[in-house]
Protein backbone atom coordinates (compact mmCIF):
# COMPACT_ATOMS: atom_id res chain seq x y z
CA UNK A 1 0.00 0.00 0.00
CA UNK A 2 3.13 2.41 0.47
CA UNK A 3 3.68 2.39 -3.28
CA UNK A 4 0.45 3.75 -4.05
CA UNK A 5 -0.01 7.83 -3.74
CA UNK A 6 -3.85 6.60 -2.96
CA UNK A 7 -2.83 4.55 0.04
CA UNK A 8 -0.13 6.61 1.07
CA UNK A 9 -2.76 9.34 1.70
CA UNK A 10 -5.04 6.99 3.45
CA UNK A 11 -2.67 6.00 5.66
CA UNK A 12 -1.33 9.47 7.13
CA UNK A 13 -5.37 10.73 7.14
CA UNK A 14 -5.60 8.19 9.58
CA UNK A 15 -2.90 8.42 11.05
CA UNK A 16 -3.29 11.63 11.54
CA UNK A 17 -6.72 11.33 13.04
CA UNK A 18 -5.25 8.26 14.95
CA UNK A 19 -2.91 10.65 16.64
CA UNK A 20 -5.40 13.26 17.27
CA UNK A 21 -7.86 10.93 18.79
CA UNK A 22 -5.46 9.73 20.97
CA UNK A 23 -4.44 13.08 22.18
CA UNK A 24 -8.36 13.66 22.91
CA UNK A 25 -7.85 10.55 25.08
CA UNK A 26 -5.22 11.76 26.92
CA UNK A 27 -6.81 15.09 27.58
CA UNK A 28 -10.07 13.47 28.36
CA UNK A 29 -8.66 11.02 30.71
CA UNK A 30 -6.39 13.85 32.95
CA UNK A 31 -9.51 16.02 33.02
CA UNK A 32 -11.75 13.46 33.52
CA UNK A 33 -9.45 12.46 36.76
CA UNK A 34 -8.88 16.19 37.92
CA UNK A 35 -12.86 16.56 37.71
CA UNK A 36 -13.84 13.47 39.95
CA UNK A 37 -10.83 14.16 42.67
CA UNK A 38 -12.51 17.85 42.99
CA UNK A 39 -15.49 16.30 43.06
CA UNK A 40 -14.81 13.72 45.87
CA UNK A 41 -12.70 16.00 47.62
CA UNK A 42 -15.76 18.32 47.87
CA UNK A 43 -17.58 15.63 49.17
CA UNK A 44 -15.64 14.31 51.89
CA UNK A 45 -15.00 17.91 52.62
CA UNK A 46 -18.52 18.41 53.20
CA UNK A 47 -18.90 15.08 54.48
CA UNK A 48 -16.71 15.56 57.51
CA UNK A 49 -17.88 19.25 58.16
CA UNK A 50 -21.36 17.33 58.46
CA UNK A 51 -20.38 14.81 60.55
CA UNK A 52 -18.97 17.34 62.78
CA UNK A 53 -22.17 19.24 63.13
CA UNK A 54 -23.73 16.42 63.65
CA UNK A 55 -21.39 15.80 66.77
CA UNK A 56 -21.77 19.16 68.08
CA UNK A 57 -25.84 19.15 67.69
CA UNK A 58 -25.27 16.24 69.79
CA UNK A 59 -26.85 14.15 67.07
CA UNK A 60 -24.62 11.57 67.12
CA UNK A 61 -23.68 9.34 70.12
CA UNK A 62 -20.08 9.00 69.90
CA UNK A 63 -20.18 6.58 72.48
CA UNK A 64 -21.18 4.01 70.02
CA UNK A 65 -18.28 2.34 68.00
CA UNK A 66 -20.53 3.05 64.78
CA UNK A 67 -21.23 5.55 62.24
CA UNK A 68 -22.47 3.74 59.42
CA UNK A 69 -26.14 4.99 59.79
CA UNK A 70 -24.71 8.46 59.44
CA UNK A 71 -21.50 8.54 57.18
CA UNK A 72 -21.98 6.04 54.91
CA UNK A 73 -25.69 5.81 53.14
CA UNK A 74 -27.63 2.70 52.55
CA UNK A 75 -25.75 -0.60 50.55
CA UNK A 76 -26.67 -0.16 46.44
CA UNK A 77 -24.69 -3.25 45.73
CA UNK A 78 -22.67 -1.64 43.00
CA UNK A 79 -18.78 -1.30 42.81
CA UNK A 80 -19.05 1.74 44.49
CA UNK A 81 -20.63 0.93 47.76
CA UNK A 82 -18.96 1.96 50.85
CA UNK A 83 -16.48 4.11 48.98
CA UNK A 84 -16.02 6.76 51.78
CA UNK A 85 -15.19 6.34 55.81
CA UNK A 86 -14.97 7.75 58.51
CA UNK A 87 -13.14 7.85 61.91
CA UNK A 88 -13.96 10.02 64.98
CA UNK A 89 -11.30 10.68 67.25
CA UNK A 90 -10.76 12.47 70.79
CA UNK A 91 -8.48 15.32 71.05
CA UNK A 92 -6.53 13.12 73.64
CA UNK A 93 -6.16 10.13 70.44
CA UNK A 94 -8.44 7.69 71.27
CA UNK A 95 -11.33 6.07 68.91
CA UNK A 96 -14.54 7.01 69.66
CA UNK A 97 -16.21 5.84 66.57
CA UNK A 98 -15.60 4.69 63.24
CA UNK A 99 -18.46 3.00 60.12
CA UNK A 100 -18.17 -0.20 58.71
CA UNK A 101 -15.56 -0.71 56.56
CA UNK A 102 -12.82 2.27 57.95
CA UNK A 103 -9.79 1.07 58.88
CA UNK A 104 -8.95 0.52 62.82
CA UNK A 105 -5.45 2.46 61.96
CA UNK A 106 -6.07 6.36 62.30
CA UNK A 107 -6.48 7.66 58.73
CA UNK A 108 -4.49 10.71 58.89
CA UNK A 109 -2.32 12.35 61.74
CA UNK A 110 -2.92 15.97 59.94
CA UNK A 111 -5.05 17.74 62.25
CA UNK A 112 -7.13 19.90 59.59
CA UNK A 113 -7.27 19.66 55.65
CA UNK A 114 -6.73 16.89 53.36
CA UNK A 115 -4.06 14.43 53.64
CA UNK A 116 -2.80 11.18 52.09
CA UNK A 117 -1.75 7.87 54.38
CA UNK A 118 -1.05 4.47 52.97
CA UNK A 119 -3.02 1.66 55.35
CA UNK A 120 -2.14 -2.12 54.93
CA UNK A 121 -1.11 -1.53 50.81
CA UNK A 122 -4.37 1.20 50.41
CA UNK A 123 -4.06 4.76 50.42
CA UNK A 124 -6.48 7.05 51.47
CA UNK A 125 -7.35 10.70 50.69
CA UNK A 126 -8.31 11.90 54.12
CA UNK A 127 -9.51 14.82 55.31
CA UNK A 128 -9.75 16.16 58.62
CA UNK A 129 -11.99 18.60 60.59
CA UNK A 130 -10.82 19.33 64.37
CA UNK A 131 -13.74 20.08 66.94
CA UNK A 132 -12.39 22.14 69.66
CA UNK A 133 -16.09 22.34 71.47
CA UNK A 134 -16.95 18.80 71.06
CA UNK A 135 -13.29 17.75 71.62
CA UNK A 136 -13.05 15.41 68.61
CA UNK A 137 -11.55 15.32 65.28
CA UNK A 138 -13.45 14.13 62.45
CA UNK A 139 -11.38 11.81 59.63
CA UNK A 140 -13.63 11.24 56.24
CA UNK A 141 -11.36 9.49 53.27
CA UNK A 142 -11.61 7.17 50.66
CA UNK A 143 -9.51 4.97 48.98
CA UNK A 144 -7.64 5.84 45.64
CA UNK A 145 -7.69 2.99 44.00
CA UNK A 146 -11.81 3.27 43.92
CA UNK A 147 -11.21 6.58 42.34
CA UNK A 148 -8.86 5.15 39.61
CA UNK A 149 -11.17 2.72 38.51
CA UNK A 150 -13.71 5.17 38.34
CA UNK A 151 -11.91 7.72 36.02
CA UNK A 152 -10.94 4.33 34.32
CA UNK A 153 -14.65 3.15 33.97
CA UNK A 154 -15.09 7.13 32.56
CA UNK A 155 -12.24 6.10 29.98
CA UNK A 156 -13.59 2.87 28.84
CA UNK A 157 -17.18 4.02 28.57
CA UNK A 158 -15.31 6.63 25.47
CA UNK A 159 -12.84 4.25 24.00
CA UNK A 160 -15.27 1.83 22.61
CA UNK A 161 -17.25 4.56 20.61
CA UNK A 162 -13.93 6.45 20.25
CA UNK A 163 -12.86 3.05 17.82
CA UNK A 164 -16.35 2.95 16.34
CA UNK A 165 -15.87 6.13 15.10
CA UNK A 166 -12.36 5.43 14.10
CA UNK A 167 -13.49 2.68 12.12
CA UNK A 168 -16.30 4.66 10.34
CA UNK A 169 -13.95 7.21 9.72
CA UNK A 170 -11.52 5.24 7.97
CA UNK A 171 -14.18 3.75 5.77
CA UNK A 172 -15.37 7.17 4.77
CA UNK A 173 -11.67 8.46 4.36
CA UNK A 174 -10.94 5.52 2.32
CA UNK A 175 -13.91 6.32 -0.42
CA UNK A 176 -12.84 10.35 -0.21
CA UNK A 177 -9.72 9.53 -1.07
CA UNK A 178 -10.75 7.15 -3.44
CA UNK A 179 -13.32 10.09 -5.03
CA UNK A 180 -10.84 12.33 -4.71
CA UNK A 181 -7.82 10.59 -6.83
CA UNK A 182 -10.64 9.89 -9.69
CA UNK A 183 -9.40 13.09 -11.99
CA UNK A 184 -6.06 11.41 -11.72
CA UNK A 185 -7.30 7.81 -12.84
CA UNK A 186 -8.76 9.10 -16.11
CA UNK A 187 -6.24 11.19 -17.02
CA UNK A 188 -4.31 8.02 -16.61
CA UNK A 189 -6.44 6.14 -18.31
CA UNK A 190 -6.48 8.45 -21.20
CA UNK A 191 -2.81 8.66 -21.27
CA UNK A 192 -2.97 4.91 -21.23
CA UNK A 193 -5.47 4.53 -24.35
CA UNK A 194 -3.69 6.95 -26.25
CA UNK A 195 -1.45 6.08 -30.18
CA UNK A 196 1.89 6.53 -30.19
CA UNK A 197 1.94 9.38 -32.78
CA UNK A 198 -1.39 11.28 -30.49
CA UNK A 199 0.60 14.52 -29.65
CA UNK A 200 -2.24 16.71 -28.95
CA UNK A 201 -2.83 18.30 -25.92
CA UNK A 202 -4.69 17.32 -22.72
CA UNK A 203 -7.82 19.91 -22.17
CA UNK A 204 -6.79 21.75 -19.11
CA UNK A 205 -10.43 22.81 -18.31
CA UNK A 206 -12.45 21.77 -15.82
CA UNK A 207 -9.27 20.16 -14.30
CA UNK A 208 -8.73 19.86 -10.78
CA UNK A 209 -5.88 22.77 -9.56
CA UNK A 210 -3.73 19.78 -8.10
CA UNK A 211 -4.12 18.31 -11.43
CA UNK A 212 -3.47 21.00 -13.77
CA UNK A 213 -0.18 21.50 -13.19
CA UNK A 214 0.67 17.85 -13.81
CA UNK A 215 -1.78 18.55 -17.36
CA UNK A 216 0.49 21.77 -17.93
CA UNK A 217 3.68 19.77 -18.20
CA UNK A 218 2.15 16.82 -20.01
CA UNK A 219 1.28 19.74 -22.31
CA UNK A 220 4.55 21.21 -22.71
CA UNK A 221 6.19 17.59 -23.26
CA UNK A 222 4.07 16.87 -25.85
CA UNK A 223 4.97 20.30 -27.53
CA UNK A 224 8.42 19.15 -28.02
CA UNK A 225 8.28 15.87 -28.69
CA UNK A 226 6.37 17.33 -31.49
CA UNK A 227 9.18 19.81 -32.49
CA UNK A 228 11.69 17.30 -32.53
CA UNK A 229 9.58 14.83 -34.93
CA UNK A 230 9.59 17.79 -37.22
CA UNK A 231 13.27 18.75 -36.87
CA UNK A 232 14.05 15.05 -37.12
CA UNK A 233 11.57 15.10 -40.49
CA UNK A 234 13.17 18.28 -42.18
CA UNK A 235 16.46 16.73 -41.73
CA UNK A 236 15.97 13.63 -43.74
CA UNK A 237 14.40 15.72 -46.11
CA UNK A 238 17.47 17.91 -46.17
CA UNK A 239 19.51 15.00 -46.02
CA UNK A 240 17.66 13.05 -48.96
CA UNK A 241 18.07 16.33 -50.79
CA UNK A 242 21.84 17.17 -50.02
CA UNK A 243 22.99 13.50 -50.78
CA UNK A 244 20.78 12.93 -53.95
CA UNK A 245 23.20 15.22 -56.81
CA UNK A 246 26.88 13.35 -55.10
CA UNK A 247 25.57 9.79 -55.68
CA UNK A 248 24.24 11.05 -59.07
CA UNK A 249 27.58 12.26 -59.80
CA UNK A 250 29.19 9.30 -58.59
CA UNK A 251 27.28 6.68 -60.49
CA UNK A 252 27.72 9.18 -63.63
CA UNK A 253 31.91 8.65 -63.16
CA UNK A 254 31.15 4.75 -62.25
CA UNK A 255 29.70 4.54 -65.98
CA UNK A 256 32.01 6.70 -67.52
CA UNK A 257 34.87 4.60 -66.59
CA UNK A 258 33.14 1.37 -67.34
CA UNK A 259 32.43 2.74 -71.03
CA UNK A 260 35.40 4.37 -72.05
CA UNK A 261 38.39 2.67 -73.51
CA UNK A 262 41.05 5.33 -72.62
CA UNK A 263 43.03 5.14 -69.70
CA UNK A 264 43.50 9.03 -69.05
CA UNK A 265 39.56 9.16 -69.32
CA UNK A 266 39.05 6.02 -66.69
CA UNK A 267 41.90 7.85 -64.64
CA UNK A 268 40.17 11.36 -64.31
CA UNK A 269 36.51 9.59 -63.84
CA UNK A 270 37.97 7.24 -60.62
CA UNK A 271 40.25 11.08 -59.32
CA UNK A 272 36.36 12.58 -59.84
CA UNK A 273 34.83 9.41 -57.72
CA UNK A 274 37.27 9.73 -55.21
CA UNK A 275 36.75 13.32 -54.70
CA UNK A 276 33.25 13.09 -54.96
CA UNK A 277 33.31 10.51 -52.07
CA UNK A 278 35.47 12.56 -49.79
CA UNK A 279 33.02 15.46 -50.68
CA UNK A 280 30.09 13.05 -50.09
CA UNK A 281 31.65 11.94 -46.47
CA UNK A 282 31.93 15.62 -45.60
CA UNK A 283 28.52 16.04 -46.52
CA UNK A 284 27.34 13.09 -44.18
CA UNK A 285 29.56 14.48 -41.30
CA UNK A 286 28.06 17.69 -41.64
CA UNK A 287 24.53 16.64 -41.76
CA UNK A 288 25.58 14.59 -38.88
CA UNK A 289 26.86 17.49 -36.85
CA UNK A 290 23.48 19.37 -37.96
CA UNK A 291 21.48 16.90 -36.66
CA UNK A 292 22.90 16.61 -33.10
CA UNK A 293 23.02 20.61 -32.96
CA UNK A 294 19.43 19.83 -33.45
CA UNK A 295 18.73 17.00 -31.06
CA UNK A 296 20.52 19.86 -28.46
CA UNK A 297 17.85 21.94 -28.89
CA UNK A 298 19.26 24.09 -31.64
CA UNK A 299 21.91 25.65 -29.07
CA UNK A 300 25.16 27.00 -30.46
CA UNK A 301 28.31 25.32 -29.46
CA UNK A 302 30.40 28.50 -29.24
CA UNK A 303 32.76 26.71 -31.69
CA UNK A 304 34.80 29.11 -33.87
CA UNK A 305 33.89 28.23 -38.00
CA UNK A 306 37.03 28.05 -40.61
CA UNK A 307 35.15 30.08 -43.57
CA UNK A 308 38.30 29.63 -45.86
CA UNK A 309 38.09 25.67 -45.29
CA UNK A 310 34.37 26.10 -46.05
CA UNK A 311 34.87 28.28 -49.17
CA UNK A 312 37.72 25.62 -50.12
CA UNK A 313 35.23 22.74 -49.93
CA UNK A 314 32.72 23.94 -51.61
CA UNK A 315 34.84 25.02 -54.46
CA UNK A 316 35.77 21.51 -55.16
CA UNK A 317 32.40 20.23 -54.42
CA UNK A 318 31.10 22.69 -57.46
CA UNK A 319 34.60 22.68 -59.77
CA UNK A 320 33.58 19.15 -62.15
CA UNK A 321 29.79 20.92 -62.76
CA UNK A 322 31.56 24.51 -63.41
CA UNK A 323 34.70 22.96 -66.14
CA UNK A 324 31.67 20.81 -67.77
CA UNK A 325 30.15 24.27 -68.52
CA UNK A 326 33.82 25.86 -69.54
CA UNK A 327 33.61 28.07 -65.98
CA UNK A 328 36.63 28.14 -63.82
CA UNK A 329 36.23 28.78 -60.28
CA UNK A 330 40.13 31.01 -58.54
CA UNK A 331 40.10 31.32 -55.04
CA UNK A 332 41.57 34.78 -53.94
Amino acid sequence: MTGSLKGRLFVILVLSTGLVWAFATGWIYFSTRAEVERVLDARLTEAARMVSSLVDNQEIDVTVASLDAVAIPPRQHNAYERQISCQIWSLSGSLLGRSDGAPETRMSDASEGFSERDINGRTWRVYAVRNEAAGVQVLVGDNLDIRARLVRDVVKGLILPMLLVISALGVLLWIGVGRGMRPLDRLANGLAHREAGDLQPIPSDGAASEIRPVVTALNGLFSRVHETRERERHFLAYAAHELRTPLAGLKTQAEISLRTDREDVRRTALTQIVAAVERTSRLVRQLLDTAGAEAAGGERSGTRAELGRIVREVADEQAGRAAARGIGIALM
